[in-house]
């Protein structure tokens, strides 16, 4: 519920259950995506591969971020903002993590890894062609 009051400031209302289902179906629309759009050519190994590169910079900003908050705009406030973009899709999980342990290192740390949960979505093996006569 919002409501305006006199002198047009806005007072929000947001139910955090209702917040948590939201943001909980949002990222799984996120995955069904990546699956049907994005890796259905993919290899389960090839998926891995790109996950562990994704993780490995996302853990280094995160770290960074957790060591010396404001580093990155401090630096630069385009570059925070640019990294604030590449990393917002994995925020939903992290709020979810944050939420459920209550410890927002633990849960930023963890939600790194989020792309590893595109590597089931992959295939098997890659398909060998022979050429028969």
């Amino acid at each position: 519920m919002s409501s305006i009051k006199i002198y047009g400031v806005i007072d929000v209302s947001i139910d955090p259950v209702r917040s948590t289902l939201l943001h909980a179906a949002l990222f799984a629309l996120v995955l069904l995506i990546g699956r049907l759009w994005l890796f259905r050519s993919m290899t389960k190994a090839e998926i891995a591969v790109s996950a562990a590169i994704s993780a490995v910079f996302y853990l280094a900003v995160t770290i960074a971020e957790l060591t010396a908050p404001n580093c990155f705009f401090n630096f630069s406030p385009s570059l925070s903002v640019a990294l604030m973009e590449l990393q917002h899709w994995r925020s939903n999980l992290s709020s979810l993590l944050w939420k459920l342990t209550d410890q927002i290192e633990i849960s930023a740390v963890v939600s790194c890894f989020a792309p590893f949960l595109f590597v089931p979505f992959g295939r098997k093996a890659v398909e060998q062609f022979s050429a028969k006569s």
